[in-house]
């Protein structure tokens, strides 16, 4: 299930982010990062997906390191 989605253009790339509610297991919540200007190099898709679940970002400290990418 898909609860937000916004899509944008940067630099010529269009760029998706999904809040999703079952990310690898049922109630995971965490977001999908979706390339539509990059075709997959593992799978036969025109897009690359990236996902990180909300667990990833606050305890395992990415959100943290993005944060410091981000204040560079």
């Amino acid at each position: 299930m898909i609860a937000t989605t916004s899509l944008t253009n940067t630099d010529g790339e269009t760029l998706a982010l999904y809040r999703e509610m079952n990310m690898g297991a049922k109630g995971q919540k965490g977001f999908r990062f979706t390339n539509f200007s990059r075709p997959n190099r593992k799978r036969d898709k025109k897009f690359q997906d990236f996902f990180v679940t909300d667990n990833m970002l606050i305890e395992g400290g990415l959100l943290d390191e993005l944060k410091k990418i981000i204040s560079l």
